[in-house]
C-alpha cells in the first residue's frame, strides 16, 4: 500500500467521522428544541394553575377577613374592631 492510498483512506475516514458528528449534532439540536417546547408547555400549564390557586386563596382571604369581626362580635364581653 502506498502512502497516497493510506492518506486517501484516512481522509475518507475523517470525512465519515465528520458527517457522523454533524448528524449527531443535528439530533442534539432537535432534542434541545423538543425539550424547550416541552418546558414552555409545562411553564404555561403551571402558570395557569398558579393563577387559579391564587384566585382561590384570595376568595378564602376575603371570607376569613369577613368572618373575623363577626366572630369577635359574637363573643360575649368582647367588642368588634
Amino acid at each position: 500500500m502506498s502512502e497516497g492510498d493510506r492518506i486517501d483512506r484516512l481522509e475518507a475516514k475523517i470525512d465519515r467521522l465528520a458527517e457522523q458528528m454533524l448528524a449527531g449534532f443535528g439530533r442534539v439540536q432537535a432534542d434541545v428544541a423538543e425539550l424547550k417546547a416541552d418546558l414552555a408547555a409545562f411553564r404555561y400549564d403551571t402558570d395557569r394553575r398558579l393563577v387559579a390557586v391564587e384566585a382561590r386563596l384570595d376568595e378564602q382571604r376575603q371570607t376569613i377577613n369577613a368572618l373575623i369581626p363577626t366572630n369577635i362580635a359574637a363573643i360575649p364581653g368582647k367588642r368588634s374592631a
